[in-house]
């Protein structure tokens, strides 16, 4: 709330609450996580959703590029130590890229300022033509230790657990498959995703 800046979306109710609209989740994440986890037994995991946040965009553009409401898929991973964390970070930088390759995209992984979001490292995948499609993050524990999420480790002793952030902007997916294939027919979806594979033209005579 403090940290975020003007692309939070703010606003206050009749009674004169504050509420926000949801630039990213991490917060929301730990709330969930913090009263269900007890011992570092449970460690790691990652969870993933997929839905709608919202960003006051300074400079909307480019249709669904860059817009102030759009869809991402997010996952949020928890764990014991840095070993645990960026061992998952690859495995989901692996996929990521994976994904990416299968939609038809040519991507780029770059090392990039983590912004708002925070943490020690992070990553962006940017296509050929300069958009960026993903973003992964390693937050250490700075939402854990700000929201206090513990556990309790071997010796009894607790802990903050490390977190791990990873994108995917849906949204966006679209105009940036759109603008990397097509023709001047129009447009040539990848097979993963085209509406459907084969076209029957019927030939012979037109029924009367």
């Amino acid at each position: 709330w403090q940290v975020y800046g003007e692309e939070m979306i703010k606003f206050k109710s009749r009674e004169l609450k504050e509420y926000c609209l949801g630039p990213t989740h991490e917060e929301l994440i730990c709330n969930l996580v913090k009263p269900q986890l007890t011992s570092y037994k449970q460690l790691p995991f990652n969870l993933y959703q997929i839905g709608k946040k919202f960003r006051d965009e300074l400079r909307p553009q480019h249709g669904l590029i860059r817009t102030k409401e759009f869809i991402m898929k997010d996952a949020y991973s928890f764990h014991v130590d840095q070993q645990s964390l960026d061992l998952e970070y690859s495995k989901m930088k692996d996929i990521y890229l994976s994904i990416f390759s299968k939609l038809g995209l040519t991507v780029n992984c770059v090392v990039a300022d983590s912004g708002e979001i925070g943490g020690g490292y992070s990553e962006e995948f940017i296509t050929k033509s300069g958009i960026e499609v993903g973003h992964i993050f390693k937050l250490g524990d700075k939402y854990t230790k700000t929201l206090t999420v513990t556990y309790t480790d071997n010796l009894g002793k607790l802990g903050y657990p490390l977190m791990g952030c990873y994108g995917i902007g849906v949204s966006r997916l679209l105009a940036v498959i759109i603008e990397e294939n097509y023709d001047d027919k129009g447009i040539k979806f990848p097979k993963s995703i085209a509406p459907f594979q084969y076209y029957i033209i019927p030939i012979g005579k037109s029924p009367k």
